[in-house]
């Protein structure tokens, strides 16, 4: 009996993670960007925990990520995600892309994943489908983003593959 409790509010937080994650990559998604860019902008810490990404609360990279990018944060880049996580679902993932667009206001930000991930393609945003391990594929990505100023490499984790 103890057990079915312990489950159900995990269930009940994934639906709920779902639901927002349908609603940032639905139309309405402004509703969240346009508040948590403007009142969050500068802060990757509480980004990623709006987006509800895993580089906070749980790796603890916003911190050092957000070090690292400050000085180029408002300059027009082109940035590249390696990963953008949901499995084969096309609709999740990408939680990590619209974190990354808010933080970078100028940047176009461009993600690769295995699976389909066209759904979270919009204002700024662009998914390609193929490997991190294949470099035809990787030089048809570069060739299509025209400069790449940042790459982020949350793809297969595999020492070989970076």
């Amino acid at each position: 009996m103890f057990e079915m409790y312990r489950k159900r509010p995990i269930e009940k937080k994934e639906q709920i993670k779902e639901r927002l994650v349908e609603f940032q990559i639905g139309r309405f998604g402004w509703l969240i960007n346009v508040p948590s860019k403007l009142l969050f902008g500068s802060d990757l810490k509480m980004l990623a925990t709006i987006y509800g990404t895993d580089k906070w609360n749980l790796h603890w990279y916003a911190q050092i990520y957000e070090e690292m990018f400050r000085k180029i944060r408002r300059k027009r880049i082109c940035l590249l995600e390696i990963g953008v996580g949901g499995f084969e679902n096309p609709r999740k993932g990408g939680n990590s892309l619209r974190m990354w667009r808010a933080y970078f206001p100028k940047a176009r930000i461009f993600g690769v994943d295995l699976y389909d991930k066209t759904p979270h393609n919009g204002k700024r945003i662009r998914t390609f489908r193929g490997s991190q391990v294949d470099s035809r594929f990787l030089d048809f990505v570069i060739q299509e983003m025209g400069v790449v100023n940042l790459i982020i490499d949350d793809g297969s984790h595999i020492n070989e593959h970076t």
